[in-house]
């Protein structure tokens, strides 16, 4: 097998995300022998490309996070993610505080984290403890001002709210 350079794989990852191609994302860093080289940004798509809706890939997102964590990506937001599709709501809750405690820390645009978190959580018709909603909504209340509005649609929950 030809070992290919760490920078392909880096592009791959990339712009298979960018193409909402989640399978490829995910399969190049799976085919990575070696992930020192791997970047901020290809950690970043190769996150934003996991799914929980089907499946969940612990040891993936496991390898995923320490791969973040050695880089200095911030994994909260992913992390967040993972724990409340895995039913650990209360500790993605803790992980959202974190975040909104954080004074440097940013929330970047997750299509992952609006759609398998918020919008669960902010749909009442979505069977889930309401300790736990209750939880995850005052966290993210607390996160709100780090996060975009438009992308995140808060602008239009304030003006429904008036």
């Amino acid at each position: 097998m030809m070992k290919r350079h760490v920078k392909i794989h880096n592009k791959i990852m990339v712009t298979a995300h960018a193409n909402s191609d989640s399978e490829t994302a995910i399969e190049c860093y799976l085919d990575l022998l070696d992930y020192n080289g791997v970047s901020k940004e290809a950690l970043q798509a190769v996150a934003e490309s996991m799914s929980y809706e089907e499946c969940i890939d612990h040891v993936l997102f496991g390898h995923l996070k320490d791969r973040m964590d050695e880089k200095e990506v911030d994994s909260r937001l992913y992390a967040a993610v993972y724990y409340f599709n895995v039913n650990g709501g209360l500790t993605a809750a803790d992980l959202l505080n974190s975040l909104a405690d954080d004074a440097e820390a940013q929330v970047s645009k997750s299509t992952l984290f609006k759609e398998q978190l918020m919008d669960k959580v902010n749909d009442d018709a979505f069977e889930m403890d309401s300790e736990v909603r209750n939880a995850i909504k005052k966290a993210m209340q607390k996160l709100e001002s780090k996060m975009d509005a438009e992308f995140y649609g808060l602008e239009q929950e304030a003006a429904e709210e008036e």
